[in-house]
């Protein structure tokens, strides 16, 4: 097994892995506050910093798990209200829901169509205590010490 300590707010949390099933380890880097949080969320999925983005990583290791670690005390996206209210509607109804003009917030209907396309190519394992599984999409899949991963 290998340990790994990912950063979680303003503490850390140790996940252990078998080492087969671990193809690598990815930190965070150290990324000034910004003033436009909307801006900064679209340039950060477009262009992370020092690692390519989802989808190129998906493309690059084939179907794998992705493990999001993220206290994310705000839940999910509250400047996008929109993106949770999308929940698990089909990519077409996304679609056509845009086409008619009834989906105002076209930055969390680009994340969450992103989102889509990211789950049939990854299985994405969440953990969080700020997200809950039905925001998140999610179904939990243990709980030790009020700690849940859920398989998203």
């Amino acid at each position: 097994m290998k340990e790994v300590r990912v950063p979680y707010g303003q503490d850390t949390k140790t996940l252990r892995i078998p080492e087969a099933n671990l193809a690598w380890v990815e930190g965070p880097k150290y990324v000034p506050p910004v003033r436009d949080i909307p801006e900064a969320v679209r340039a950060a999925l477009a262009s992370p910093i020092g690692t390519p983005n989802l989808k190129e990583l998906a493309r690059r290791h084939g179907t794998r798990t992705m493990i999001l670690v993220t206290p994310s005390p705000e839940g999910i996206a509250p400047d996008h209200p929109q993106l949770v209210e999308l929940g698990m509607t089909p990519e077409h109804e996304v679609h056509e829901l845009l086409r008619q003009g009834r989906i105002s917030n076209r930055v969390a209907a680009a994340t969450y169509l992103a989102l889509v396309q990211t789950r049939r190519r990854v299985a994405i394992a969440l953990v969080t205590d700020g997200i809950s599984n039905e925001e998140a999409g999610c179904r939990a899949v243990s709980a030790k010490k009020k700690k849940t991963a859920k398989h998203c």
